[in-house]
């Protein structure tokens, strides 16, 4: 989807810089909306993400397919 068709097998570096002690992580759903909302639900339910944390669904422009975004804190210890 967002690759380089010209980039072959080659390996990106990983960045060696060490992480401030708090760093944000996205996660990021897509899929038509009826399933997007069952999966929120789904993590809602086990207690590990509320459900109003989540952004709202916005679309791709691919036909019926939408993304929802969330940013969370991760403590580094």
């Amino acid at each position: 989807m967002f690759q380089d068709p010209n980039a072959g097998d080659r390996v990106s570096a990983i960045a060696t810089d060490s992480p401030s002690p708090d760093e944000d992580i996205r996660l990021i759903i897509f899929g038509c909306l009826p399933c997007v909302r069952q999966e929120i639900h789904r993590l809602h339910a086990k207690g590990s993400i509320e459900a109003s944390a989540w952004s709202r669904p916005v679309s791709t422009g691919r036909p019926n397919e939408v993304m929802v975004i969330l940013v969370k804190r991760c403590r580094l210890d």
